[in-house]
């Protein structure tokens, strides 16, 4: 295969991916403590099958919680009814990085979840999050209600 082939096959392959960019819309609102959050969604789908999880099909969210200054990644891997996965919550800040996570007693409660192509998921935020923020470590909680679209579902196994 020659360098021009390798190249469009590339464009073949990234032009989905290109296609489902930006398709992800959503938003709400997101406090960290006292300070509220305008949630900027990126993207939604939902995980193939896993025969560990008996069925059950994950999601992960992707997006940003923007204010003044540097926005905060937003990464949340859920499962139905509403349980917290994975929960990661970074900013870059003068002292490095500023992260959150979820803690046993976080909430995530489902409000919808319409798990096909432009379904909706829609979420409710509350509870503790623990991180380590400006060098220090933070107890704190958050509250929010915040929703988006499916960008990709992959179909069952």
């Amino acid at each position: 295969m020659n360098a021009q082939s390798c190249l469009a096959a590339l464009a073949l392959l990234a032009a989905p991916l290109a296609a489902q960019k930006g398709s992800t819309r959503g938003g709400g609102q997101v406090a960290i403590g006292p300070v509220a959050y305008r949630f900027i969604p990126i993207s939604l789908n939902l995980a193939a099958a896993h025969a560990a999880l008996k069925g059950v099909r994950a999601f992960q969210l992707k997006g940003e919680l923007r204010r003044n200054g540097p926005p905060i990644e937003f990464e949340l891997t859920g499962l139905p009814p509403g349980r917290i996965y994975m929960l990661k919550l970074r900013r870059k800040s003068g002292a490095g990085l500023d992260v959150w996570a979820a803690t046993l007693q976080t909430e995530m409660r489902i409000e919808a979840f319409e798990p096909v192509p432009g379904g909706r998921l829609q979420l409710r935020l509350s509870g503790p999050l623990t991180g380590a923020v400006e060098g220090r470590t933070v107890h704190t909680t958050w509250e929010g209600a915040i929703w988006a679209t499916f960008s990709g579902v992959p179909d069952r196994p």
